[in-house]
């Protein structure tokens, strides 16, 4: 190849469907319309017949007809192309979808390209909502994409995936058919000879027929009476596709080869569009159609709501082939679509996109070469999840080339400056993600149980106050204690203090991730001078220091505390938002005014109103927390929470031991100490014995699993968290934990009545488990059965409420029933359909041998804005022929 070029483009220009044909057309016009010369990088596995003498394939003809071609190279030659081009330019559509590109090996991430060159990603898409490419094949496309001069992508998945996975913030940029001015697709319309239909019609361009699909298309013609006009994808046996399609009628005829001027043609022309295509529908909006579009997820259904969503025509979205009939009678054959809204956030859109491609390919404004990414950093060697944000990598870079940075769910993890790096491996080499620490503690630790004498630091403490009275010991050196400290935007970071008044920052449980930046490094330094230090942090944490030391220091105290799991700062900021849109002055984790077992929380609000909150009961964060629905995949996988422990002593809170040993006071908080070696019993038994109102070791295995400590315990992460991450941020904080908990996302069909509850034997089912419980109908009334005596509490037989139940609030409960029970008592209770949570709205007694219908009606106001359900339990129902008979339930408003 002897000319010159400004741009080479590579990708899926010769791919064999509408979609990928007019992406690269369009993408052409925006170059052209930018005054850049272009050539097109031919398919290097040389799959396609001579282009001169092609007539079949419409990609080709196509590009022969509009595009400058490159000779055909393979994959191991493409590199002679640098001679000839400036900058190469990496198409949209699904290039990174690993099934696509896999048989082009790195080529589609520009292995080939020289490092001087532009390197520019376009609107590419992972075309799923996870990488799906193997680990080893993950670790070189890291390397390649951090050589790209420029990246964006076309939806918010694949903008996630490069944040996560490959520690890039791409541009979220539009697919380059929305590029394009709209007379060039009319100037290849009309380049059309002899084509033209008449008649008013429905256009269907459906990529994966199916019965379903043509039964939906047959009723839209029956009921329209216009035509429907059925196109397929390029590839495939068309009549084959007919034959899947199934349809009958003769309102509903077929192109089955039109070329892409008379498939545009289909489009200006339609009355309206049917499509399970993305390119179908983005040709939908480009030329102003009413649509229904089946999300396809075969082919990459997240990419459907997100296209739809940036132009608020969600509305226009289905989920199941059947639903294309439901749709188009709701919005009827004249659907008018706000067009005008949509080309107001698209002008706004393109020229956003047009000015990041336009700048990203300026070769004049290049200043600064990607680097080389190596392969001796932490990053090359463990899996990003698993970086917990210990800082041993960042305090340990001679080049200040690493930091700390929130990733896209907001935990702190390393991000490398390739420019400054230097490939020296010494982040590796830190690393206890990579290579944990040695570590000689003994797998059998002391355990003591500990509360502190002044009643004031143990109401200032979370639990016992052994933090405290470990920290005075520290000052009595004059040494530092270093420890996590909320800041002033709630966010938590790892402080040094050396002034016992300044003691408090550090005290009481803040249940989200900490930042430690370079402190590692600074601790170093005043090791080494000779200070005492003692550090508290989680084990991660204390196991990352370790590692960065090298070597146990006697000035060095480490303590390691009891965790479950640290959710994000983001995840703790968007539940502030939520809960307190007023602002926040004052947040306190393990308030102890109820009690040190109330898990409760307060909050000082803006103008100085103080609110407490007990428990997942009453406050959404703590509904996500304590059962690991927010916890990240470092947690869930934690490597340092069990014995040996990593800190010389470990502390927290004893749960349960005034179960264990009755003669311990519990109501003020109980702390643990595991004295993990001799370092750390010494330092223990220095407590002055005035300062202590408890101590006394009993067996480790009292413990139970708080914290994951003992050996064969393990932390977990709850089955719902994907569905919270997916949505948190997205909507309110409050919405997103009952989108993942509840099963129904949160989201009530509501019957034709307004009331919660209006159980209709004939209609509704009791939900419960089947080894339990029975259920029959007899007489006009349900009956509810226990199968055996003694059933523990906790086994359900429930109904879903209508609606949410609003705290506060005063509603009637009316029930008619008849009962046959030992118990004497039957409790009527709302449920949260997502935990155990639940209250007593009523509790009848029970007069023994009445079995006449009973009747209730009572007022009651939930304690609590997370009830949908209303429940028995199958432990009040016992004794031999026990039955519950119901003739109705409601719950209505007062």
């Amino acid at each position: 190849m002897k000319e010159k070029y400004d741009v080479a483009v590579y990708g899926l220009w010769y791919g064999n469907n509408y979609g990928s044909i007019i992406t690269y057309y369009a993408l052409t016009r925006v170059l052209e319309d930018m005054h850049l010369s272009y050539a097109m990088i031919r398919n290097p596995l040389g799959r396609e017949i001579d282009i001169d003498s092609l007539e079949r394939s419409h990609p080709l003809r196509f590009a022969r007809d509009h595009y400058k071609i490159t000779p055909l190279l393979p994959l191991s030659r493409l590199s002679e192309l640098n001679e000839n081009f400036s900058a190469f330019l990496l198409g949209s559509d699904q290039m990174w979808n690993y099934h696509l590109s896999r048989p082009y090996k790195q080529s589609y991430f520009f292995d080939f390209v020289s490092l001087e060159k532009i390197k520019v990603a376009y609107a590419t898409s992972f075309g799923r909502d996870k990488y799906n490419g193997p680990d080893e094949e993950k670790k070189i496309t890291y390397k390649n994409l951090h050589r790209f001069t420029g990246i964006s992508v076309r939806d918010d998945f694949s903008k996630k995936i490069c944040e996560d996975e490959f520690d890039i913030s791409p541009q979220l940029l539009l697919d380059p058919v929305f590029l394009c001015n709209i007379e060039k697709y009319h100037e290849l319309i009309n380049e059309i000879k002899n084509y033209k239909i008449d008649e008013e019609y429905i256009f269907a361009y459906i990529l994966d027929p199916n019965p379903q699909i043509g039964a939906s298309i047959q009723n839209i013609a029956q009921q329209t009476q216009k035509r429907v006009i059925v196109a397929f994808n390029q590839s495939g046996d068309k009549e084959s596709f007919k034959q899947r399609l199934g349809v009958t009628s003769d309102l509903i005829s077929f192109e089955l080869d039109p070329t892409v001027n008379e498939w545009l043609y289909l489009y200006k022309y339609s009355r309206y569009v049917l499509t399970d295509s993305f390119h179908g529908t983005c040709f939908s909006i480009i030329f102003e159609k009413p649509f229904i579009v089946l999300k396809n997820n075969g082919r990459g259904g997240s990419r459907f709501p997100y296209l739809l969503g940036e132009f608020g025509l969600l509305d226009h979205m289905i989920e199941k082939p059947e639903d294309f009939v439901t749709k188009f009678s709701n919005m009827g054959l004249n659907a008018i679509v706000d067009y005008k809204k949509v080309r107001l956030i698209l002008n706004e859109r393109r020229k956003v996109s047009i000015e990041w491609l336009k700048k990203a390919l300026d070769t004049s404004k290049q200043d600064i070469l990607p680097a080389i990414v190596p392969d001796k950093t932490v990053l090359s060697n463990i899996d990003k999840h698993m970086c917990m944000g210990c800082g041993a990598c960042v305090s340990v870079c001679p080049y200040n080339a690493i930091v700390l940075k929130a990733d896209s769910k907001g935990y702190y993890r390393c991000s490398i400056d390739y420019q400054k790096c230097v490939n020296c491996g010494m982040c590796s080499n830190v690393c206890p993600a990579h290579k944990l620490p040695e570590n000689n503690n003994t797998k059998n630790p002391e355990c003591f149980a500990f509360k502190i004498a002044d009643d004031r630091v143990l109401a200032a403490s979370s639990s016992g106050g052994a933090f405290p009275a470990l920290a005075d010991l520290s000052f009595a050196k004059n040494g530092v204690v270093v420890g996590a400290a909320w800041k002033d935007d709630f966010s938590v970071e790892h402080i040094i203090i050396s002034e016992k008044s300044e003691l408090y920052k550090l005290q009481k449980s803040k249940y989200l991730q900490s930042y430690l930046g370079d402190i590692f490094r600074r601790i170093k330094e005043k090791l080494n001078m000779g200070i005492f230090v003692l550090f508290s942090g989680c084990p991660c944490q204390v196991t990352g220091l370790k590692a960065f030391l090298k070597k146990d220091y006697d000035n060095l105290l480490l303590i390691d505390l009891l965790c479950g799991n640290a959710p994000s700062t983001l995840f703790f900021k968007e539940y502030m938002k939520d809960a307190f849109p007023e602002g926040v002055e004052k947040y306190e984790f393990r308030y102890k005014e109820q009690g040190w077992n109330a898990n409760c929380v307060t909050v000082t609000v803006t103008g100085g109103t103080s609110i407490v909150r007990r428990g997942g009961i009453e406050d959404d964060y703590q509904r996500v927390y304590h059962n690991h629905t927010m916890c990240a995949p470092h947690c869930e996988n934690c490597r340092y929470q069990a014995v040996p422990r990593v800190g010389d002593l470990t502390i927290g809170d004893f749960w349960g031991i005034g179960k264990k040993d009755k003669t311990i006071d519990t109501r003020n908080g109980i702390s643990v100490i595991l004295c993990n070696n001799k370092k750390g019993r010494k330092y223990l038994e220095s407590i002055p014995s005035e300062n202590i109102e408890l101590k006394k070791e009993v067996p480790l295995s009292w413990l139970g699993g708080n914290g994951f400590a003992i050996n064969g315990s393990h932390n977990f992460c709850s089955s719902k968290r994907d569905a919270f991450y997916n949505v948190v941020g997205k909507m309110p904080f409050g919405q997103a934990v009952n989108y993942a908990l509840k099963p129904n996302h949160g989201i009530y069909a509501k019957e034709q009545n307004s009331f919660p509850l209006c159980y209709n034997s004939k209609i509704h089912r009791f939900h419960f488990d089947e080894e339990i419980w029975e259920e029959h109908y007899i007489r006009g009334s349900v009956c509810l059965f226990v199968k055996a005596n003694n059933v523990p509490v906790g086994k359900y037989a429930t109904l879903p409420l209508n609606q949410l139940l609003e705290k506060g609030k005063t509603y009637i409960f009316k029930a008619r029933f008849k009962i046959k029970t030992k118990s004497s008592v039957l409790y009527f209770h709302i449920k949260d359909s997502a935990s155990s949570y639940c209250q007593v709205i009523h509790n009848h007694k029970i007069k023994k041998d009445d079995l006449t219908w009973q009747e209730v009606e009572v007022s009651f106001a939930p304690n609590s804005g997370i009830y949908d359900e209303f429940m028995f339990g199958a432990s009040q129902i016992s004794g031999e022929d026990n039955y519950l008979a119901i003739d109705y339930i409601y719950i209505i408003p007062d």
